[in-house]
């Protein structure tokens, strides 16, 4: 990062305040009322999803409009027209349908919009000062009647000079600079621009414009690390800017902006080195990342998690030699965790495989492992099912679904966790026709065993090795008032196992879902193209 520029971030961490300009506006609160009462009408059958799109289009159409109501480019008129007809063969609407239509109608009819009238107000004020203005352009996840290149024009025209105004519709566009003022003409509930726009440091002002019933979604603003001598100063306090309730209808669209992405995750390709895994499936969750980037992780995983001491909440010596961390189930908007953004597979396997390699026991692993390939071929013939069954005969009750036993089988795990299922599970696999190694059963366990045990303490002196230089260099990371926007690499000394960063949470899937194994860790950029993995 250039110094200048990231000498605007600091100043704008520095002097970030926020401006709310509520709008009084009676028909956009009954039209919010309404659109309301038609979700709660529909319910959540399959049949009315394309109703409540429509419904939804038309809501977010009339909220976020910058054009005049009477805009042909909105095209309330055509929206409210295929609304009717969807909603011809539901009789128990017609009474919402006029309700509804009455109320486009006032719109049309009354085209002057305060919305439109306030962010141009605030344009035209700083534009005679010769302030530079973003504007966000991206409002919601999608386009929208009335966000257009006329709307553009329409702004560059009034502004005496080009270089005044910018409408900010990507991360990369927010990223690309600074400014002394950004306004945001909504909410921010649906906008991929939120966590950016206020965890970002690229505006010292902040003007959030919103109807009062729209209300206005703030994610948690953290401080900046003690000893730096800033505070970031809104206007108003955070509890006065939050929504106070939920709304349904945004409620809906966040489902199926999920919804979606999880219908058009793009099908990783197999590895070479994994083609026989396809089958071995983990519950995981897909983490957007403020970057623009996104990575499915294991929901049961435990992962860095540094956002109470960035913020200064909390110090590293309330963590002693430990690292803060977080479940990914329990991940929030906002928090900020430590993954890995260059090398391939477990940071911690390949610290320890260095380790074993100047003890000169490089082969350690591969001498202990030998029973997965074997557990692997079983597996192919036999299923995890026929498995599971036999170790739970055995007295082993596996808390997850058979298939768990094909990760046995992979390096996301060493092996079963306790020596007696271990031991049983060896017995299975030669009661199936199999053998590891040229021993016999007891012998192949007991030795793998011990083996497995010194791998496991291994892995201890890696991860307490990464856990002391972790910390090390979060300490300076914090001591040097290092502001993270979007993501910060860390550069861990004497540690050649990748390189690691620190990602803000954006978004987080309300469900976990079922994908293979190998797929986990992917850090992906939206377009579902690979550029790195843990």
């Amino acid at each position: 990062m250039k110094f200048d520029l990231a000498d605007r971030i600091f100043q704008n961490a520095q002097n970030f305040k926020i401006l709310c300009h509520w709008l009084d506006f009676p028909p956009m609160d009954e039209l919010i009322k309404e659109t309301r009462l038609w979700f709660a009408t529909l319910g959540q059958e399959e049949d009315t999803i394309s109703l409540r799109r429509k419904i939804w289009l038309l809501r977010s159409t009339a909220i976020l409009a910058l054009l005049p109501f009477d805009s042909e480019d909105l095209g309330f008129n055509q929206q409210i027209l295929s609304i009717k007809r969807e909603a011809a063969y539901i009789p128990y609407l017609e009474e919402r349908q006029e309700r509804l239509e009455n109320l486009i109608q006032f719109l049309v009819e009354n085209p002057d919009n305060p919305k439109r009238r306030k962010v141009f107000q605030l344009l035209q004020e700083s534009w005679i000062q010769g302030i530079k203005v973003g504007l966000v352009y991206a409002v919601t996840r999608g386009s929208l009647p009335g966000w257009s290149e006329k709307l553009i024009r329409e702004l560059q025209e009034l502004a005496p000079g080009k270089e005044l105004i910018e409408p900010i519709s990507s991360p990369k566009v927010l990223r690309a600079g600074t400014y002394k003022q950004i306004i945001f003409p909504a909410n921010g509930s649906l906008s991929p621009l939120l966590m950016d726009v206020y965890h970002g440091c690229r505006t010292q002002r902040l003007d959030v414009v919103a109807y009062k019933k729209e209300g206005i979604k703030v994610p948690q603003r953290l401080t900046l690390p003690k000893g730096t001598l800033i505070k970031i100063r809104p206007v108003r306090t955070l509890e006065e800017l939050q929504q106070t309730t939920s709304d349904p209808v945004d409620e809906w669209a966040q489902r199926r902006f999920w919804e979606s992405i999880r219908a058009l995750e793009a099908k990783v390709d197999i590895p070479p080195s994994v083609k026989g895994d396809h089958e071995i499936t983990v519950e995981a969750r897909l983490v957007l990342l403020s970057n623009n980037k996104k990575v499915y992780l294991r929901d049961d995983l435990s992962v860095i998690e540094i956002s109470d001491l960035v913020a200064g909440l909390e110090s590293l010596e309330d963590y002693g030699k430990k690292l803060p961390r977080k479940i990914v189930n329990q991940l929030e908007v906002g928090d900020l965790i430590v993954l890995r953004t260059s090398g391939s597979g477990d940071y911690l396997y390949d610290v320890a495989n260095s380790l074993l390699e100047a003890d000169g026991k490089r082969r350690l692993r591969d001498e202990a492992l030998d029973w997965k390939p074997v557990l692997k071929q079983a597996i192919k013939i036999h299923g995890t099912e026929a498995i599971f069954i036999r170790l739970k005969n055995r007295g082993h009750e596996l808390k997850t679904n058979h298939r768990y036993i094909g990760l046995w089988t992979t390096d996301v795990v060493i092996g079963p966790k306790s020596e007696s299922r271990f031991r049983n599970l060896i017995s299975i696999i030669y009661e199936l026709g199999y053998k590891v190694g040229n021993s016999d059963q007891v012998t192949a366990a007991s030795t793998r065993w011990q083996k497995m045990k010194e791998i496991i303490r291994y892995h201890g002196k890696a991860g307490r090795k990464i856990r002391q230089d972790l910390l090390k260099e979060l300490r300076r990371m914090i001591e040097s008032g290092v502001i993270i926007t979007d993501s910060y690499s860390l550069t861990i000394p004497d540690v050649s196992a990748g390189e690691l960063s620190v990602f803000r949470v954006a978004g987080i899937d309300p469900e976990a879902v079922e994908i293979p194994y190998y797929q986990t860790g992917l850090i992906m950029d939206m377009q579902n193209k690979t550029v790195s993995q843990l």
